[in-house]
């Protein structure tokens, strides 16, 4: 079945087996199970993702998973001479015999579920990914579809088929991105803490958790703030929000200072935050520029921008446009990495002191004003602040803007069609 109607037709194959983190798969018996999509594809940037595990059968051939095709279009295979053993392949085919490939440099392993995804852009260049990491690219040339459609299990050149169970297949018009990408392998595959460790303070990295119903509490322990002035309100994203005037309102939290963050090697700072205004704060430690810790609506253009002091900075295009933005930002100590709703907006590798080691004006965490410039008040409304001192992981950060939007935009915009 396709979200889009695009309705395949299984031949022979075996439906419902069990799957991955929860999925339903389907089995291929490796002699003449398959399955066409009855549809063609043409476009001029694509995605396919898939589940796979590949049972041993076949192991002398060449297997295809999924493609288009039989002189030109895309395809996926389980190759007996590529990587020493039945190696995974991502080819992009001319019509006759011109092509290119790319493999995961591993041989495939037997009855264990892995996630593939192959892409093809507009530069004709082709990405294989693997588990969620990049295995490799090549650039090719354009691709040149023969008019056949899309099929799973079978290599019908030489009519080969597939062993083993295949879950989840999708394709995309478009190049995903490495975040969306890693997100589709971590939904599949279920890696992270659950949606209650997330919420509830009881995950390894939790901090602290600002609500903002009716106070500056600190929901998850003991980093409770002061609230001075701002007010709070029903336009939220749960319960209640703060609204800060951008004249004199602030929370300041005492307990976590600049002494808090400097030694620390990782962190996630996640909001949810609504505003037109711009070159103001959403949260900021310490005093000076080149000492800080930022989350803010930058310069004229409103764009978010994360800076830690020597890690460096990031930014997104701007985000002051009235509407609520889910907001997170992300440090492990080698990448840092910017979300807006759910979807990495930046990342960039990067090592280095999240604050300066100085801690002598060690000056408290703020929401809705930062200390540098003086008086940088926000007109801002914010809801629902969580600190982190471990970096989430792109799921984790799916999982909390999932929670915000009660789960619609994620099932309609990646796991689903839309």
């Amino acid at each position: 079945m396709s979200g889009n109607g695009n309705h395949g037709t299984h031949n022979g194959t075996t439906r419902g087996v069990a799957g991955i983190g929860g999925l339903q798969a389907t089995s291929f018996n490796g002699s003449d199970d398959s399955v066409d999509t009855n549809t063609s594809f043409n476009k001029t940037e694509l995605s396919l993702s898939i589940w796979i595990k590949w049972d041993g059968g076949n192991d002398s051939d060449n297997s295809r998973i999924a493609g288009t095709g039989r002189d030109g279009g895309f395809m996926l295979l389980k190759d007996q001479f590529i990587d020493s053993d039945n190696g995974l392949v991502w080819s992009v085919r001319n019509k006759g015999s011109s092509y290119t490939e790319v493999t995961t440099n591993k041989s495939l392993p037997q009855n264990k579920w892995v996630h593939a995804v192959g892409t093809f852009d507009e530069t004709n260049k082709i990405e294989l990914w693997y588990n969620g990491s990049k295995a490799s690219s090549a650039a090719t040339g354009s691709i040149d579809y023969d008019g056949n459609t899309l099929k799973a299990g079978i290599e019908e050149l030489n009519g080969e088929f597939f062993s083993g169970s295949l879950a989840s297949m999708r394709l995309y018009d478009r190049v995903l991105t490495g975040g969306e990408i890693r997100s589709l392998y971590e939904w599949g595959s279920r890696t992270g803490v659950t949606d209650a460790r997330l919420h509830n303070g009881r995950d390894p990295g939790a901090v602290a958790r600002y609500t903002l119903d009716g106070s500056a509490e600190d929901v998850w322990g003991a980093n409770n703030g002061t609230n001075n002035g701002a007010t709070f309100v029903n336009d939220s994203i749960r319960g209640q929000a703060g609204s800060f005037d951008g004249s004199n309102d602030e929370v300041i939290i005492d307990s976590l200072s600049q002494s808090f963050y400097a030694g620390r090697s990782s962190l996630s700072i996640s909001a949810w935050a609504k505003s037109s205004d711009s070159d103001i704060a959403i949260l900021n430690a310490t005093e000076r520029n080149d000492s800080c810790l930022n989350l803010v609506l930058e310069d004229d253009n409103g764009r978010t921008a994360f800076k830690l002091k020597s890690v460096g900075k990031l930014t997104t295009t701007a985000l002051n446009d009235g509407n609520w933005h889910h907001i997170v930002a992300t440090y492990d100590g080698s990448v840092q990495r910017l979300f807006d709703n759910g979807q990495i907006v930046a990342e960039q590798s990067a090592t280095g002191e999240i604050v300066d080691q100085d801690t002598s004006t060690d000056l408290p965490t703020r929401l809705g004003r930062r200390k540098f410039p003086p008086d940088g008040y926000a007109d801002i409304t914010i809801d629902d602040v969580r600190i982190y001192d471990r970096a989430l992981s792109p799921s984790e950060v799916h999982q909390l803007y999932q929670w915000g939007t009660r789960g619609i935009d994620m099932r309609r915009k990646l796991v689903n069609k839309r």
